[in-house]
């Protein structure tokens, strides 16, 4: 279709809707209705601070409390179907016509029925859960069949559909196609957010199986984007030929200028079906402890124990070694070095330790802690302590403790920790102070 013609076909309507509304029987049925909703409006305010004093929130939920809901939902449109029908019939008697109200009448039962779901849904089920749908699916699909409605009473839709905008890859782009394309972009959009939410609710309740539900998660969260975008090709009437160009072109892109976002994007697949990093891990990077808090597709969201978050690309976790101390078991050993002077007994320092540090609350005793002698230093006798903990995030604060108790520990049996000492031996060299010290002659 010529675009010029289809435009002028547009703007003959909207003349034809002009002219309408200007006619005084138009005019008196939009005021009528217009009169009929607020008033319907008003009333429903004012009767709900009455039905909502009846209604305690309190209180659990019984089938006084869910019709009181109900009634509070629904008094608006019933109200407004109600006045609508009284409108209708007061026109009718007066022998004028009642048209516009009639095709008012399926947008309020439609009202209606959106506002009935509603009440339903939130009697039964979990408010945030609710909520949930209701502004992902409820309300716009109530939104869209209402513009839809109230736009195809006025103008013809298919003509606005079949306007044509541009051409791409010879596919002609008109109004539908883009109103088809924001379609099907949302409906997979939306099911993608759902369905992760849905299997993010049934993790929470197993929380044995967190790894594996993550990566089903993202996988089918892809899946059904990648879908989606079959999909609206196939919408598009996008030919075998074109794929092959847009493929082509997407592999030079790649190929160019996408290859570490593709090594990511791959890396990131290798990470979630491996699992050799998992949610909640714990692992040290750059010299940070951190927790594993989310693996992406194309990056890693580390958390230290400052509380700051790194984003990490997941090729990195293939290239380079990982230190990680949740693997396989949440148990690590912590190293704790200390010396004592050569004065101290070293057999009761090594008592003493270990039945100080015993006594921490995260020091576990199987394996028990464990004092090995390193060797006779130049000022003091050095000591490796060995003690094992299952919480390894908390490593420095524990390391700290340990150092504490032990610091303790010494000071009360007058146990030294000894500092380097030097002595200087000046065998030969001091004539020349002597003779810059001596008075001159």
């Amino acid at each position: 279709m010529d675009p010029t013609s289809a435009l002028e076909s547009l703007q003959r309507e909207i003349d034809t809707i002009l002219i309408l509304f200007n006619r005084p029987v138009v005019r008196l049925q939009l005021i009528v209705l217009l009169g009929g909703i607020l008033a319907s409006w008003v009333i429903t305010l004012v009767a709900r601070r009455f039905i909502r004093r009846w209604i305690n929130q309190d209180e659990p939920v019984s089938w006084r409390q869910t019709a009181l809901t109900f009634i509070d939902t629904l008094a608006f449109p019933l109200l407004a179907l109600a006045v609508v029908q009284v409108e209708i019939a007061v026109l009718g008697v007066q022998g004028l016509p009642s048209g516009i109200l009639w095709d008012v009448q399926p947008i309020l039962l439609i009202f209606l029925g959106y506002e009935f779901i509603l009440a339903l849904l939130y009697s039964r089920y979990l408010a945030d859960v609710v909520r949930l749908f209701h502004n992902w699916v409820l309300w716009p699909s109530f939104l869209v069949l209402i513009s839809y409605l109230v736009v195809n009473n006025f103008l013809n839709f298919a003509l606005i559909r079949r306007i044509p905008l541009f051409t791409v890859f010879d596919v002609e782009i008109t109004v539908g196609m883009i109103v088809q394309i924001m379609f099907i972009v949302y409906v997979f959009g939306t099911a993608a957010y759902l369905l992760q939410k849905a299997l993010e609710r049934a993790m929470a309740r197993r929380t044995t199986q967190i790894t594996s539900t993550t990566s089903i998660i993202i996988v089918i969260r892809y899946a059904v984007i990648a879908l989606g975008i079959i999909v609206l090709g196939v919408s598009l009437g996008v030919n075998a030929a074109t794929l092959a160009v847009i493929g082509g072109g997407l592999s030079i892109g790649i190929g160019f200028g996408l290859q570490q976002i593709f090594a990511n994007f791959i890396s990131g697949l290798l990470l979630l079906f491996e699992q050799s990093l998992r949610p909640g891990d714990v692992i040290e990077l750059n010299q940070q402890l951190g927790i594993v808090k989310q693996v992406n597709i194309r990056s890693t969201t580390i958390v230290t124990n400052d509380n700051v978050e790194i984003i990490v690309p997941n090729e990195f976790f293939l290239i380079n070694d990982v230190t990680t101390y949740t693997r396989t078991s949440t148990r690590v050993r912590v190293p704790i070095l200390f010396g004592i002077s050569y004065n101290s007994d070293p057999k009761f320092a090594r008592d003493l330790v270990v039945k100080t540090v015993s006594k921490h609350g995260n020091v576990l005793a199987n394996p028990e802690p464990e004092v090995q002698f390193m060797g006779f230093g130049e000022s003091s006798l050095d000591f490796r302590l060995l003690v094992w903990m299952d919480n390894p995030i908390r490593t420095p604060r524990f390391r700290s403790d340990i150092y504490f108790m032990i610091w303790d520990a010494f000071a009360k049996h007058d146990i030294e920790i000894p500092f380097p000492q030097r002595d200087l031996h000046l065998r030969s060299g001091w004539e020349v102070f002597d003779r810059q010290e001596s008075p001159a002659e």
